[in-house]
């Protein structure tokens, strides 16, 4: 059948409308079968390489990243360390829940009547919302640790917010109150994470001790790294799902228990942290009236 000039025109027009369908679609599902396979890669490994980032973050690079922000007038909403004058402890535990570990965990916190905080991923809570109940029930913080467990520093501004946001709702649908602590994935955060969180009405929670128990290291290695780090006031970085957590987890409780320390958690310790800053607060005002301003 022969096309008048105009018919041949809107066939080539539809033809050429289907080829490019054809085409975008082989693309989107050839990036959609991408994308499912960096999911799937990333949910077999419950986290633990995103983790292991945490390990260089110690309490020494906090604590410069800490003092450059003091030094330039920034006071940002956050917690490195408690109250030095109080011989007091909190045991932090990320990246939860964990299907086979959390259980384990909280059996052995509960055998020696230690309240502890977890800061959890919201894809995993809400795939095991059973635990993150339970950590609720048995007298557990729960903090926000972002929906997956991304470097917020690699992501936009924007897809932090979402992160934070996400985790947040999550866990307050599980516990009946939203969180207000939060612990950016492997210590990364800068002055647009701690202004979202706080604006979320979160207090950022770093660490004092970073256990390293996320990494190929000895249970030795991470006992050092416990011990060598920590004081009064300290915060212990550890990880829900790791069996050498669990192996040292009753030995480390006993230590530092027979040495008098307490276990509190971070909302514990944010209060007396509170109150001491209060009296801080008091002795530098009398002595810039009986010093400073007498000049």
């Amino acid at each position: 059948m022969k096309l008048m000039p105009k018919n041949r025109y809107i066939a080539f027009a539809i033809a050429g409308a289907i080829l490019v369908f054809l085409a975008a679609n082989a693309y989107f599902s050839c990036e959609a079968g991408r994308d499912r396979k960096r999911a799937s890669a990333f949910s077999k490994s419950d986290f633990m390489e995103s983790a292991k980032q945490e390990i260089d973050a110690d309490f020494v690079k906090l604590q410069l990243q800490d003092r450059k922000e003091k030094a330039v007038g920034k006071r940002y909403h956050k917690i490195i360390k408690g109250n030095p004058d109080l011989k007091e402890i909190a045991l932090t535990f990320d990246d939860g829940p964990h299907p086979k570990y959390t259980r384990e965990l909280l059996d052995i916190l509960k055998k020696y009547n230690v309240k502890a905080t977890f800061f959890v991923v919201g894809k995993q809570a809400k795939k095991y919302p059973h635990l993150v109940k339970m950590q609720k029930r048995q007298g557990h913080v729960i903090g926000n640790h972002t929906y997956d467990h991304v470097n917020l520093l690699a992501v936009s501004t924007q897809e932090a917010f979402i992160q934070i946001k996400a985790a947040g709702k999550t866990i307050g649908a599980l516990c009946g109150k939203p969180p207000h602590l939060f612990r950016p994935p492997g210590g990364n955060y800068n002055r647009a994470v701690i202004d979202i969180a706080e604006a979320l009405g979160y207090t950022t929670v770093l660490w004092t001790a970073n256990a390293g128990d996320c990494a190929s290291i000895s249970e030795g290695a991470i006992k050092w790294r416990i011990y060598s780090r920590l004081g009064s006031g300290g915060i212990i970085l550890m990880h829900d799902g790791i069996q050498k957590t669990l192996d040292i987890l009753p030995a480390t409780i006993e230590n530092l228990r027979s040495k008098g320390y307490k276990f509190v958690t971070i909302e514990e310790m944010l209060d007396h942290r509170h109150l001491k800053q209060q009296q801080g607060n008091i002795i530098d005002r009398i002595w810039e009236m009986l010093f400073i301003r007498g000049d």
